[in-house]
């Protein structure tokens, strides 16, 4: 609908509503400065990265008394095995140091996955790119010992 006429003075272009023809040179040049522009324009605003502290895990811990830890690391604890309470002592002694091992594990893994996905939201954010949610807290075992009778159920 718009057709372009040259007038009497060069480089002046104008308008007319009859046809939309505009010269291949022109809209060459158009898309040229558009690609120019877009390629030099100040980048957009940085996603913000959500919080950077992890929500640590905590699991639930029940103790063992002191007289039950006495008796499950007694340097003699391991010579009488009938000693049924004394052989849970052990035991109990032995599931919580195991528990607590594989809690301690889990968060371990938990933080080098925070520290990475961190880095990784960075890196997207600097990509504009969306950037992916953090990892998720593991469950924890809670860290106790077993009803009495247990071991020998």
């Amino acid at each position: 609908m718009f057709e372009a006429t040259t007038t009497a003075v060069p480089g002046n272009v104008s308008i007319s509503p009859t046809t939309q023809a505009i010269s291949p040179m022109t809209s060459s040049i158009a898309q040229a400065q558009s690609a120019f522009a877009s390629l030099f324009a100040p980048p957009p605003a940085p996603v913000p990265i959500p919080v950077m502290t992890p929500p640590i895990p905590v699991a639930k811990i029940t103790l063992m008394t002191a007289d039950d830890i006495a008796l499950a690391t007694a340097p003699d604890s391991r010579d009488d095995l009938m000693y049924k309470h004394q052989h849970e002592c052990r035991m109990n002694y032995w599931y919580i140091g195991e528990l607590t091992r594989e809690n301690a594990a889990k968060v371990q893994i938990y933080m080098q996955a925070w520290q990475n996905w961190v880095a990784n939201a960075s890196q997207y954010r600097a990509l504009n790119l969306p950037i992916p949610p953090p990892p998720q807290p593991p469950v924890l075992a809670d860290v106790g010992p077993m009803p009495a009778g247990y071991w020998f159920g």
